[in-house]
């Protein structure tokens, strides 16, 4: 028996029942009973469900237009068919040419009467649907309930994975024109695999066209053994089972329901066009028996199918039928675990989520539940093909099994979340506290650290608290303890930062009070100016009081905060350094007014010094020396007096101001009595001015300036003394007077103009020594050396600077030297020493060059002798016993042996060292 004939034979046993209706459901999942229930509503909700769109009708498989043989995909339409997400459930409608498959669909749809968007109603002798056809747009059915969804709450129920997408398939009308038997078979075989919920349509009895192609009749027989008319479809089921025949009803269709309903209208002319057949012209009892009946892997499945039925794989029904059952099988263990899946999500999304030995609880009886479905489903596909049916069963149970493990990570998850959740909202109400505590700041520590473990015990006790919500203790799971670990830690740390805080907040009050007492002290010195104008004691004292004031300030601010000994001790510690650094600013500034009013004492006598002294004369200068220097004595007594009156006298400052004075007095003095001896030398100035030219002449024979100024000034005492007499002045010139005057005059006018002369004089003199000098060097460099190179030098020395300066130099060399140290040793010994002293260095200078002359001239000639002269003439000394071979009174017998001159220097004929070495 052939696929198609065992198909196509199954539609057609299944003609009427109780009028022209068979409905043969193939339940998928937990649909089941419910889609009966979606439609026994689908009356009642009519108008809810009407799209407010056109929806487009898709062809999955295209049909040839003549001698039809095989099936082709539409891509499009298996694209639209892949992108719908979620469960899905197909409602085909199958049955011979003109029997009202169209219209029943649109009915279900919601789309009758002309003008409709649904499936095309044929009225023609030619087919109005070929192939199949799918309405693009799915109903949404509610999976717990089975009622048909509103658009209004279909996107959240679809979003929650609660809706199940039910699919209308419209399939070309059995012996249509132009296609074969064969077409019809494998059209229908497509259709109904497909297909969720098969509804096959006659509007007929069953004649024998409908049973033309079985061929086997036993099996047919057997599933008719009931009565057509009367039996119940469950009896009918009933009896296959114990007929043990691989392919009974229950083997392919768990479940198989029959409808009769009447022809929906009276009219004979709208049943010729029903697809002109509007809702209000139905036929009332129609509608009533109407409203009583009410992807991807599904692409897979269609392709699987149209390739199926191309290659003929139909004709070998077993082989097909495992194939089937293996695609069947997958595509409920996809499903399953689709829902299995599902339903664990919901266990997990909850606001107060589960513990995790809840959510095992729950999973053991999904899986459960899901295996005993799996069970329901397969039966049929387990009773033909067992083997891969159990591997699909190990499948599921090990999927299963995984998202049973993904779900418990993610309960413990949503556990640790929803601790973490409690801990963070236990612990910004801690934080709260904690902001409220700390505008009270500051406080004493041990009142802070009562509060704090106050408040830290009570949030332990809320948390945990919190935790225990129901019966369900969250607090004991391992991601629960570790957020409690943290949050006890945030507790902590937001309470020790609230104790630093505190400390920070004593910090700065007690610095605050530290700045207000110093400060106390600084505005003391600054309000009282006068203060500082007392004895530096009293000042002292005074400061002492202010700042035992700023003591009794601070402690009095600081007096609840005792407590923190060592930041208290530490703030004590800065502000006496502050006061002391105050105090050391206050004993400055009382040093800066000392020195203040010491410096206007130092100035007003400096203005004064000079009239109070000339006030006791009545003639101006020059004045008595002994009188001058008695007021001047007076004045100064009286100038530190006035200092000493002052208020800070003996400090530091006033010490430092009174030497200053001493200094100014002393300068004052002496300048007033050097005005008085300037005074007194106009008075002599024409016996000086005469004396100044006289040593006009002396000045041409001294170099250095203080043996001139003895002369002059001795020569200017002698002066003054004798002619005192004729000197008109008021004072009498005393010897002293006469001493300081000269030596005040020298050091004025005398200075001015010999100085220089005398500098001119010395230089003069240098150069006259240099040249001398130069004239004994070139005297003995003509001794020493060869006539040759003697003359080679004064040459060179003509040619650098020239013959006329050279002779210019040698000249005056000679005079000066001459005749200045002729004139110095007169000046200083007499002439009889002096001439003594020159004949001496005359006779010396004679004999010296004499004598270098004479050795000059016995000079012996270098021989032959002399070049054999021994080695040991370089020694000082030969030991005889190791030189036996050498002459010694030969070789030192006369200086003559040797060939070279005394004053030349000695050649390397021989080796500087020797064996013979110097006798110690």
């Amino acid at each position: 028996m052939a696929a198609g004939d065992l198909l196509l034979s199954l539609s057609s046993l299944f003609a009427r029942c109780y009028a022209s209706v068979w409905i043969i459901q193939v339940i998928p999942f937990d649909l089941g009973e419910r889609f009966g229930t979606f439609l026994r509503q689908r009356a009642a909700l009519m108008s809810v469900i009407r799209p407010a769109g056109e929806a487009a009708v898709e062809k999955l498989s295209k049909f040839p237009q003549f001698a039809a043989v095989g099936f082709l995909i539409n891509e499009e339409a298996l694209a639209e068919l892949e992108a719908i997400s979620g469960p899905l459930a197909v409602v085909a409608a199958m049955g011979p040419i003109h029997s009202g498959k169209s219209f029943f669909l649109n009915s279900l749809l919601g789309r009758e009467g002309l003008g409709s968007s649904g499936f095309p109603v044929g009225f023609t002798v030619a087919p109005g649907s070929r192939g199949l056809s799918l309405y693009s747009k799915p109903l949404l059915v509610d999976r717990a309930t089975g009622a048909l969804l509103s658009e209004a709450t279909a996107s959240g129920k679809a979003a929650e994975a609660d809706a199940v997408r039910v699919l209308m398939l419209d399939s070309e009308g059995f012996g249509g024109p132009n296609v074969t038997r064969s077409y019809d078979q494998l059209l229908y075989a497509i259709g109904s695999l497909l297909a969720s919920h098969v509804i096959f349509v006659s509007m007929k009895m069953i004649d024998a066209q409908d049973l033309e192609g079985l061929t086997a009749q036993q099996w047919f027989e057997g599933l008719l053994q009931t009565n057509r008319w009367h039996t119940p479809p469950k009896a009918i089921e009933a009896g296959e089972a114990q007929s043990h025949n691989k392919h009974s009803l229950r083997t392919l269709y768990p479940s198989v329901e029959c409808f009769a309903l009447k022809a929906p209208t009276s009219s004979g002319h709208l049943l010729q066009r029903l697809d002109r057949l509007m809702p209000e012209d139905e036929d009332p009892d129609y509608r009533t028996a109407f409203d009583a009946v009410r992807r991807r892997d599904l692409a897979e499945l269609v392709r699987f199918l149209v390739a199926a039925a191309n290659a003929n794989m139909f004709e070998d029904v077993q082989v097909f039928m495992n194939h089937f059952s293996t695609v069947r099988s997958a595509m409920a263990k996809n499903d399953l675990l689709l829902l299995f899946s599902r339903d664990l999500h919901h266990l997990t999304d909850r606001v107060l989520p589960l513990l995790p030995e809840e959510v095992a609880a729950a999973a053991a009886v999904l899986r459960s539940k899901t295996l005993a479905l799996w069970q329901q489903q397969t039966a049929a596909e387990a009773f033909a093909n067992r083997l891969e049916t159990n591997k699909q069963e190990e499948q599921l149970i090990k999927k299963m099994d995984e998202t049973v493990e993904k779900a418990l990570q993610t309960a413990s998850k949503l556990v640790a979340a929803f601790c973490q959740s409690v801990c963070e909202a236990q612990l910004s109400v801690q934080r709260e506290a904690a902001e409220l505590q700390m505008r009270r700041l500051p406080m004493p520590p041990k009142e802070l650290a009562d509060f704090s473990s106050y408040q830290q015990q009570q949030s332990k006790s809320a948390l945990l608290q919190r935790l225990r919500p129901g019966g369900r203790d969250y607090s004991a799971l391992p991601s629960c303890t570790e957020q409690l670990n943290q949050h006890f830690e945030s507790v902590q740390a937001l309470y020790l930062e609230l104790h630093s805080a505190n400390i920070r907040s004593i910090t700065d009050q007690m610095q605050r009070a530290a700045d207000r007492a110093a400060e106390f002290v600084r505005q003391q010195l600054q309000q009282q100016p006068l203060d500082f104008i007392r004895p530096l004691q009293e000042f002292k004292g005074l400061l002492l009081d202010w700042q035992q004031a700023a003591w009794t300030l601070f402690e009095s601010d600081v007096a609840s905060l005792r407590d923190v000994a060592d930041l208290h001790s530490d703030v004590s510690a800065d502000l006496a350094r502050r006061l002391g650094q105050v105090e050391a600013q206050g004993l400055k500034t009382w040093s800066a007014k000392c020195m203040e009013a010491s410096k206007e004492v130092l100035s007003r006598w400096e203005l004064l010094f000079h009239p109070e002294v000339m006030s006791e004369f009545s003639a101006p200068l020059p004045i008595e020396e002994d009188a001058l220097e008695m007021h001047i004595q007076q004045v100064k007594a009286r100038a530190r007096q006035e200092l000493a009156r002052l208020y800070c006298a003996s400090s530091e400052p006033w010490k430092e101001v009174s030497a200053e004075l001493e200094h100014r007095l002393h300068e004052m003095g002496s300048s007033l009595e050097e005005a008085n001896l300037e005074a007194i030398k106009t008075n002599c100035s024409k016996p000086l001015d005469r004396l100044k030219e006289e040593l006009a002449d002396e000045a041409g024979k001294y170099y250095f300036w203080h043996s001139f100024a003895l002369l002059a000034r001795q020569r200017a005492e002698d002066l003054l003394l004798s002619e005192s007499a004729a000197i008109k002045t008021n004072v009498r010139l005393s010897p002293s007077l006469v001493s300081r005057v000269s030596v005040h005059w020298i050091q004025t006018e005398l200075r001015a103009a010999y100085e220089p002369q005398l500098h001119r004089n010395f230089m003069n003199l240098l150069s006259t020594v240099i040249g001398v000098l130069m004239v004994l060097l070139g005297i003995c460099l003509a001794l020493s050396f060869s006539s040759l190179f003697f003359g080679v030098s004064v040459c060179g020395l003509i040619l650098a600077v020239g013959l006329q300066t050279v002779v210019s130099v040698l000249r005056a060399g000679f005079e000066h030297l001459v005749l200045g140290l002729l004139g110095y040793l007169y000046a200083r010994l007499g002439l009889e020493v002096s001439f003594t002293v020159v004949v001496v260095c005359i006779s010396a200078m004679s004999l010296f060059l004499y004598s270098k002359y004479y050795l000059s001239l016995t000079k012996p000639t270098a021989g032959a002798q002399a070049s054999t002269l021994p080695n040991p003439m370089l020694n000082r000394s030969l030991n005889p016993s190791l030189h036996p071979h050498v002459n010694l009174s030969s070789a030192f017998s006369s200086p003559t042996e040797a060939p070279w001159g005394t004053c030349r220097p000695r050649p390397s004929l021989y080796p500087r060292s020797s064996t013979f070495k110097d006798e110690p």
